[in-house]
């Protein structure tokens, strides 16, 4: 019975912590009201999934469930802020309806190329006016190259060094010198960031 008393006492000490934080939390790293009970669910099921690794020797309940309530709002805030989730980043919906310019509205989604839905979620890594100057100055670089460098270019693209140098009919060790000198090539180029 007692047990249970303490137990009963602990979870509303929980509870009351857990609304006064989350109302702060609410405003913060994104959260809106209607994130609320989600948070207080959170942090009341780590409390409760924690609460069994409680150590008296080591402070007081109200001390223990407390720290576990603070270390699960900086998981929380760490998490919602980390670079491919920050909130921040987020600066409409793209279901929020908008002006198409013919006088009617669409979803913003709508209204996004293929090409920058795959920058935005990260399946590309530069825009197509980047992607472009890339292309310009890799071809400018290939057509500077020597003919055997230039060739084993070409190999690379689709193929490891032991298969251009299966094809071209030269050691992998002097193919492993070429490389050296296409990777300096590149570098003197700008296009370290490609390598």
């Amino acid at each position: 019975m007692q047990t249970n008393q303490k137990q009963h006492e602990i979870n509303e000490y929980a509870a009351k912590v857990i609304r006064h934080k989350a109302r702060h939390l609410v405003g913060t790293a994104g959260y809106t009201e209607s994130d609320r009970d989600d948070l207080e669910q959170e942090m009341m099921l780590d409390v409760i999934t924690r609460t069994p690794k409680f150590d008296a020797n080591k402070g007081t309940h109200k001390t223990f469930v407390a720290r576990i309530i603070e270390r699960k709002i900086s998981k929380l805030i760490r998490h919602r802020t980390s670079e491919m989730r920050d909130y921040r980043r987020e600066a409409c919906s793209l279901n929020e309806r908008v002006d198409d310019g013919d006088g009617s509205t669409v979803e913003r989604g709508d209204l996004l190329s293929q090409e920058d839905a795959d920058f935005q979620c990260g399946r590309r890594n530069r825009t197509g006016a980047e992607e472009m100057e890339f292309l310009q100055d890799m071809e400018a670089t290939l057509s500077a190259l020597p003919a055997h460098l230039r060739r084993l270019c070409e190999y690379l693209k689709t193929g490891t060094i032991s298969d251009a140098a299966r094809e071209m009919g030269v050691p992998r060790t002097t193919l492993n010198d070429h490389v050296k000198k296409l990777r300096a090539i590149f570098e003197d180029a700008g296009l370290r960031d490609y390598l």
